[in-house]
């Protein structure tokens, strides 16, 4: 059971980096939106 845990750990933390880099995207954009820019 642990073995298979730790195989998909290098799996777990890329899929985790993807959705920090999206939710960084999100918020990037929001506050383009806010600061009334309409570059992002």
């Amino acid at each position: 059971m642990k073995k298979g845990i730790f195989m998909s750990l290098p799996q777990a933390i890329l899929l985790m980096n993807q959705m920090e880099e999206t939710l960084n995207n999100i918020i990037a954009i929001e506050q383009a939106i806010i600061d009334g820019t309409d570059d992002y």
